[in-house]
């Protein structure tokens, strides 16, 4: 008799995980005790129970040359060598083990995948259609009052509980993808036009990047799909220029959710001068002042980029890194204290070297070539166009090395390639019990029939009943 699953097993945390993290974002993360926190929990619950035997699996998938299942280890494997290493440098176990992360949150793709193969694709579709109500919920509460009340967390004081949505591009890229399963749900545009909000809210280019790699996925599957794409971007655009200028925009960040203002910040990546001048022109002076800001923030980074290569000046460097213990402080042009680049190529090259970010690379290509070999379409193209928008905007923010990005991603991912594997066993169940009615009717006994006993009357001229 299969023994029951336990508390840990039977609950969704997945479910809180990802709906969490992808909304309140680094206030989430924070729920715990450090140095487990609840993603760290969560894992680290797997870890112990090996509940299905995931991890078993993991390096079975391993021994039988698959692609994913191998870069997952090899990253954990290589992140491992690396803490030992900074720790016998002499680096504490608090600097060894946060970059750490970077190389271990792969790991819940696996868990990800063994939660999934107990699911069907209508279970995953109606998480999705849930998440997507309360993040549209947890978004205009966001902007109606939670960016500018300033609430922090009681236990860790200077992180403020409401934050911007961590993966922003995620909400419209999958109403996109997963759009002929929700064609029934009345709430559908609604849910859609609120998703996208944010995006203009708290405009930025990575994120807007990540949102047009995302749908440019997407559109290329067939020309319906590049006509719904092409159609639904056109009437966000009319949306949101009609009643946009009329919304305000995150302090800081935009002045309202005018389109315009989120033009010109991808126009002033490739020509900051003709950016200013469009914001200018229709009035926002105040945004084209934040724009030179944030400007220099970018050039900022790249300062940080360029001297993290060029701290990389031996063989030794340039294969290992530097290490876990080195500090990001050097890099900054002003000294400030910061754990990540925003750009997690210069991140795991700097931290280990050539090796350690070819392997993270690797990695991204054998997810997205088992996302690309899902079976069914729709499913395929949100995990495609997940993996590249988080790409894109994990190149210039901070995401594959931070929780309340990273652990959603994976899980998300994982989830979906064990929804893939479910549905590819039900499937091949039908085709066996298809096969196995057909051979049973074509190849079965004839067995004659007795013919039925016919009662008196029965042929012949039928029979008077009379009336007592």
């Amino acid at each position: 008799m299969p023994r029951k699953p336990s508390l840990w097993q039977s609950l969704p945390i997945w479910q809180v995980l990802v709906g969490g993290y992808l909304t309140f974002g680094r206030s989430f993360a924070y729920l715990g005790v450090a140095p487990l926190f609840i993603g760290e929990l969560f894992l680290a619950g797997h870890v112990v129970s090996n509940h299905r035997r995931w991890l078993s699996r993991l390096i079975e998938g391993c021994l039988n040359l698959q692609s994913l299942s191998a870069f997952i280890l090899l990253n954990f494997l290589w992140g491992l060598s690396q803490v030992g290493r900074s720790m016998m440098a002499g680096s504490s176990m608090v600097e060894s083990l946060r970059p750490f992360a970077f190389y271990y949150y792969p790991l819940l793709i696996a868990i990800g995948i063994n939660i999934g193969q107990r699911l069907r694709l209508s279970d995953f579709l109606r998480f999705w259609r849930r998440f997507c109500v309360f993040y549209g919920a947890y978004a205009i509460a966001y902007a109606s009052w939670g960016s500018r009340v300033t609430l922090m967390l009681p236990w860790k004081w200077g992180v403020s509980i409401f934050n911007p949505p961590s993966f922003a591009p995620l909400i419209p890229i999958g109403m996109l993808a997963l759009w002929p399963h929700l064609k029934h749900w009345r709430w559908r545009f609604l849910v859609a036009a609120v998703g996208v909000a944010p995006i203009f809210y708290s405009p930025g280019r990575g994120t807007f990047l990540g949102l047009i790699a995302g749908a440019a996925v997407v559109a290329s599957a067939s020309l319906k799909r590049m006509e719904t794409v092409a159609g639904s971007a056109l009437a966000v655009l009319v949306l949101m220029s009609l009643i946009g200028p009329y919304l305000p925009g995150e302090d800081g960040r935009a002045e309202n959710l005018d389109p315009l203002l989120v033009v010109a910040r991808l126009v002033s990546t490739v020509n900051p001068d003709l950016g200013r001048w469009m914001l200018v022109q229709r009035g926002y002076d105040e945004t084209a002042k934040e724009m030179d800001a944030a400007q220099g923030t970018a050039e900022w980074r790249q300062a940080i980029w360029h001297n993290a290569i060029g701290s990389l000046d031996t063989t030794a460097r340039m294969l290992l890194g530097e290490g876990f213990g080195a500090s990001l402080a050097e890099l900054t042009p002003d000294g400030a204290d910061i754990h990540s680049p925003h750009n997690f190529i210069i991140y795991s090259l700097y931290y280990t070297g050539a090796i350690g970010a070819g392997l993270f690379l690797l990695l991204l290509a054998s997810l997205l070539a088992r996302a690309r070999r899902v079976r069914h379409l729709d499913l395929r193209l949100f995990l495609m166009a997940t993996v590249v928008s988080m790409v894109i905007v994990g190149a210039v923010g901070n995401m594959f090395e931070t929780p309340f990005a990273a652990i959603p991603f994976y899980l998300l991912m994982g989830i979906g390639l064990g929804v893939d594997e479910a549905e590819a066993v039900v499937q091949r169940l039908r085709l066996l019990a298809a096969a196995h009615q057909v051979h049973h009717k074509r190849f079965a006994p004839h067995v004659p029939q007795e013919p039925a006993a016919q009662t008196p009357g029965a042929q012949g001229r039928p029979q008077r009943i009379l009336k007592t």
